[in-house]
């Protein structure tokens, strides 16, 4: 069990943000393929999360997709697909997928992410889904997993992702500790993230661990949609192995950074 004083714990949570593709395969050509092709043949397969306001004044005839969950950062430019979650519902995109930090609640959390279930979506990404499954599952305990897509034109205004309940807390939480992995499956050379102030030099292919409690946005001036499959995971003890060992070396350290 990982405890309090565990050297683990003192990276996750003094890091920002960090690039793990040296050590996690990115996903293979026909994953991106896979999903532009079921944008373009089966666009209801994704959903529009809308602020609850606005949503109640528009119908999936306007919208041409279902309204589902809700949250003020999006706008119409913004959409995905639950591939894995706690309700095994495809449209619930706004969960909590993050849960203890460690110790007993480390533990815990391993317990509640292996009751998740994988959503009907999974059977328009086959290829996806055996990537998440098959590779990503050798180095996390997987949980929460999005296809997400930000249309040419496309933003997510600055937000946290912190509960109502701990915004106005400050102690260490699960939810300021690295909690989410972004992987870039496509993305156009105008697309921007920002974390925490920074510009993060993400590219197709790259897969940034992120503290998400933390500033974060996007904006896509490319012509092309930026997709990003989003997963709250847990780094198995061979990636925390792999990861403790290079913390100092170069090639990591600088796609590395510090709170």
């Amino acid at each position: 069990m990982i405890t309090d004083n565990d050297p683990w714990i003192d990276f996750i949570s003094k890091t920002a943000q960090c690039n793990l593709r040296q050590f996690v395969p990115s996903p293979p050509p026909e994953v991106r393929e896979e999903i532009n092709n079921c944008l373009i043949t089966s666009p209801k397969i994704f959903s529009r999360p809308r602020d609850p306001d606005e949503s109640s004044q528009l119908t999936n005839e306007h919208l041409g997709f279902a309204v589902t969950d809700s949250q003020q950062e999006y706008d119409f430019l913004w959409l995905g697909t639950a591939l894995r979650n706690p309700t095994g519902k495809k449209e619930h995109l706004i969960i909590n997928g993050i849960l203890g930090a460690f110790g007993k609640e480390y533990a815990k959390q391993i317990r509640q992410y292996r009751s998740f279930k994988w959503t009907n979506a999974t059977q328009h990404f086959p290829i996806t889904t055996q990537y998440i499954n098959d590779v990503l599952g050798n180095y996390f305990y997987l949980g929460f997993v999005r296809v997400m897509i930000l249309l040419s034109g496309g933003k997510v205004l600055p937000h946290k992702d912190i509960p109502e309940r701990r915004k106005s807390e400050n102690e260490f939480s699960s939810y300021n500790i690295l909690n989410s992995l972004h992987i870039s499956v496509d993305q156009g050379e105008k697309y921007f993230f920002i974390h925490h102030n920074r510009i993060v030099p993400i590219s197709r292919g790259d897969l940034w661990w992120m503290n998400n409690s933390k500033e974060h946005w996007a904006i896509n001036f490319s012509s092309t949609p930026r997709t990003h499959l989003i997963v709250h995971a847990i780094p198995k003890k061979k990636l925390r192995g792999l990861i403790l060992a290079n913390k100092e070396n170069n090639e990591f350290a600088k796609q590395c950074w510090p709170i």
